[in-house]
């Protein structure tokens, strides 16, 4: 997720730093990417967090 965010970060400045229109057009598929990417990790990461102690409250309540 680090990792991705901050290939979004990098494409977010050379965006504004090079002019030119291909380039920009490269570097926001890449921003959209990096975005659409930290997002679904961090809800996968967030998913199974709190699935692994859902699950474990409901076993310790079972005893």
């Amino acid at each position: 997720m680090v990792s991705h965010y901050l290939l979004m970060a990098f494409a977010l400045v050379l965006t504004v730093t090079l002019p030119y229109c291909w380039i920009f057009v490269l570097l926001s598929t890449i921003l959209g990417g990096g975005n659409v990417s930290t997002r679904l990790v961090r809800q996968t990461l967030y998913m199974e967090l709190l699935g692994y102690f859902s699950l474990a409250s409901l076993l310790v309540m079972l005893q």
